[in-house]
């Protein structure tokens, strides 16, 4: 079997970083959905934790390689969020 030395460390904090901001995503997204009943906002307890998490990954990958990665993404999402407002 093969043995990596620092796949556990890299692996426990990078779970630990995806758990809390899945965590702090919910309790926006929660917050919000309170709003949606009062006839405000768009989005909710779904779709906060996976941005949060989206976010995060981000820029764990920006570490450890570019950061034209963060920039190509959030144009990707801009107009991905452009094309969904027109339909």
């Amino acid at each position: 079997m093969i043995k990596f030395e620092g796949m556990n460390e890299f692996m426990d904090s990078y779970l630990l970083g995806v758990l809390i901001s899945m965590g702090i995503g919910l309790i926006i997204g929660l917050e919000r959905e309170y709003d949606k009943l009062k006839d405000q906002g768009f989005a909710g307890i779904r779709t906060f934790p996976i941005v949060a998490i989206l976010g995060f990954s981000l820029e764990n990958l920006t570490d450890k390689f570019t950061v034209w990665i963060l920039i190509v993404s959030l144009g990707a999402f801009i107009l991905f969020l452009a094309v969904n407002h027109m339909y």
